[in-house]
């Protein structure tokens, strides 16, 4: 593993499997996190983000599977790692946010006890200890009011209220990694630019490194160092954020950016992908999985095992028979 690297998915595969049917979720692929960067993961609903994600916790809920494939971290294999372990890193090495927050909250005890017993459990901090770290740490995410927001149940509160108590429980044992899971959803314009806003503090405050996962290209913009881009399970495209908003070279990922409305350019017709034959979508193809809907297929791509993501230029690499030219 390279020592520059806090995580590395190696051949990840998970499957999803029922009496009726097998669906490939994940399907074999490779992903490095740098230290104290933030990653994104970007690409439809389905794409395989938040299961990659729950895959890094060893958390994949039933029917699913991991099939094959290994996640390091600090040079450890998570997945061959025991339960015992496995409670050690979740929270205190590594924590995630998810984008329902209300999900995450029990709704019957209070915001600050949620919180102490948090503290007590991976820090080892008496509960009057533990106590006194709540306040600091709701004002330290820019929450209003904290004593009356620890005395309060989640359904007190505001969606944006919850997501930011969220952020605080996830960074209150400062892991070395947060996986955000679609944190702006359902949040309005203000509310998103504050949560993100806080999670690049907290990332420059302590250096964590953060993995991004979301559906809006306009987020891993603002946010992300580098991206990862998926698509049925696949990762299409991986490059600096910079270099890919400037030269997209997959066409999935290009229909994603065309699709972004621009203020400089409000009349221009914003991209629509084609349809998809419901029948294409249910056959397990061992071609490339964006052949229903590229309109640079050709008969390479139709008669050829899926392309495998290869290096095209430094830090960009392009899974496609005909990446895009350079402009």
């Amino acid at each position: 593993m390279n020592k520059e690297n806090l995580i590395e998915i190696q051949n990840l595969e998970v499957v999803f499997e029922s009496k009726e049917s097998s669906i490939k979720a994940v399907d074999n692929i490779n992903l490095s996190i740098p230290k104290n960067t933030i990653v994104g993961i970007v690409g439809e609903s389905g794409s395989g983000k938040s299961t990659t994600g729950l895959s890094i916790l060893n958390l994949i809920p039933d029917p699913g599977v991991i099939k094959n494939g290994s996640i390091y971290f600090n040079s450890e294999n998570i997945l061959t790692m025991d339960e015992i372990n496995l409670r050690k890193i979740r929270g205190k090495e590594i924590s995630m946010i998810f984008q329902d927050p209300r999900a995450s909250l029990n709704p019957s005890i209070t915001i600050g006890t949620q919180i102490t017993e948090i503290l007590e459990t991976h820090s080892g901090l008496s509960r009057k200890d533990a106590e006194k770290e709540v306040i600091p740490l709701l004002s330290s995410i820019g929450l209003p009011d904290p004593k009356r927001i620890l005395k309060s149940y989640s359904f007190q509160l505001s969606g944006g209220m919850c997501q930011r108590i969220m952020l605080a429980m996830a960074v209150s044992l400062k892991p070395q990694l947060l996986i955000a899971d679609e944190p702006t959803s359902n949040l309005d314009t203000t509310l998103q630019a504050a949560i993100l806003q806080k999670i690049r503090q907290l990332k420059n405050s302590y250096g964590i490194t953060v993995i991004l996962i979301t559906h809006d290209m306009g987020v891993i913009a603002q946010m992300a160092d580098y991206v990862a881009v998926m698509y049925k399970g696949t990762i299409v495209e991986m490059s600096e954020t910079i270099k890919l908003f400037k030269n997209p070279r997959h066409p999935y990922t290009q229909g994603l950016l065309d699709a972004i409305p621009r203020i400089d350019d409000y009349q221009k017709k914003l991209y629509s992908f084609a349809p998809i034959d419901d029948q294409s979508e249910d056959i397990e193809l061992e071609i490339c999985p964006f052949i229903p809907r590229c309109k640079f297929k050709t008969e390479l791509c139709k008669n050829s095992l899926k392309p495998a993501l290869k290096f095209i230029d430094e830090n960009h690499s392009v899974a496609c028979f005909h990446p895009i030219e350079i402009k």
